[in-house]
């Protein structure tokens, strides 16, 4: 059976959701709640729904075939799976935030200070994107609620996806340095890219996603 796949919660799982019950991929009023499957509109193919952090290796390893997850994931686990579309669902940006009254302001500041903590839930990519900085002492990894860490006086910094800006900044905090657009993309691997699902799905959503986007 070739599988596509969508994060199985939260506002990802929800726009998820939303996108393929509007252009009739699935039909959102026969999805059981809490079922981590269901039928596509399409014939051969099915829809399971997985954690978010673990899309990108059972793309990797070709468990599921084409599917939808956050890039803040791929990126931060490093495996090579192929981008076929942006779908701009949940969009933020992963950034590196310090206190208020911090007086890092900038990524040069950083060449000032030493034995740095960083806390982060995405502990590869934060590595890869500060090795040059010696003031890095520590980077620990964490699950979620990384605005709470420098109160807690856990971390001096945090590396986290910011959208709003709402939630940083009713926690005392400050956007030091904006590394990269993340956002909900469409992806599939090296041994389903060529396959006829792959290509109807993306031709379908390819046709319609600009509008989308505009309502």
């Amino acid at each position: 059976m070739f599988r596509f796949t969508i994060p199985n919660r939260g506002r990802l799982h929800a726009s998820c959701m939303t996108l393929l019950n509007q252009f009739s991929l699935i039909s959102i009023g026969q999805v059981r709640k809490r079922k981590l499957k269901c039928d596509m509109n399409l014939s051969g193919i099915e829809c399971v729904m997985l954690r978010s952090v673990d899309i990108p290796y059972r793309l990797y390893n070709n468990d599921v075939q084409i599917g939808i997850t956050g890039s803040d994931y791929v990126l931060e686990s490093g495996f090579k799976v192929i981008e076929l579309m942006d779908l701009a669902l949940c969009k933020g940006k992963l950034a590196l935030l310090a206190p208020s009254n911090s007086s890092i302001n900038c990524l040069d500041d950083l060449s000032e200070k030493k034995n740095l903590t960083i806390a982060s839930q995405y502990p590869n990519y934060a590595k890869k994107l500060l090795s040059k900085f010696d003031a890095i002492n520590k980077l620990i990894p964490i699950t979620g609620s990384a605005e709470i860490y420098p109160y807690l006086g856990l971390s001096d910094l945090i590396i986290d996806i910011i959208s709003t800006g709402e939630t940083f900044l009713v926690n005392g905090l400050k956007v030091v340095h904006e590394f990269v657009n993340v956002s909900g993309r469409l992806y599939t691997n090296n041994e389903s890219k060529n396959h006829y699902l792959v290509k109807e799905i993306f031709k379908i959503l390819s046709l319609k996603i600009d509008k989308y986007r505009s309502v």
